[in-house]
């Protein structure tokens, strides 16, 4: 599921400092 991929996703990229900043990327994932 979607959800579960983001997850995975941000647990092993590890590309994301703040939540601020993982906001802003699922906004533009999204779009």
């Amino acid at each position: 599921n979607f959800f579960g991929t983001l997850k995975s996703e941000m647990f092993y990229t590890k590309n994301f400092k703040t939540i601020k900043e993982l906001k802003k990327e699922i906004k533009e994932y999204i779009n």
